[in-house]
């Protein structure tokens, strides 16, 4: 069974530093995002149900998109509160 590195052209050096596949892809499957967004498939499922999270439709499936995505965690975001002296 040949591995990863054996099968790739590149230093083991240069293969380290690059990123997983999936970080820079444009489009995500919802298992894909939710590794990205580090949530559970569910959290990302109920916010596509919810309309929360844009989505394009293929068949069956849900893609989605990095800068839906992105805007997503950002609109969820919660600043920390300012502390008084």
């Amino acid at each position: 069974m040949t591995t990863l590195n054996e099968r790739s052209s590149r230093p083991k050096a240069q293969q380290a530093l690059a990123l997983p596949p999936t970080l820079d892809a444009q489009y995500f499957t919802v298992a894909e995002a939710a590794d990205l967004l580090r949530a559970r498939k569910w959290t990302i499922a109920a916010a596509i149900r919810e309309k929360k999270l844009p989505y394009i439709r293929m068949g069956k499936k849900f893609v989605l998109m990095r800068d839906d995505l992105d805007a997503f965690a950002l609109a969820n975001r919660v600043d920390a509160p300012n502390k008084r002296d």
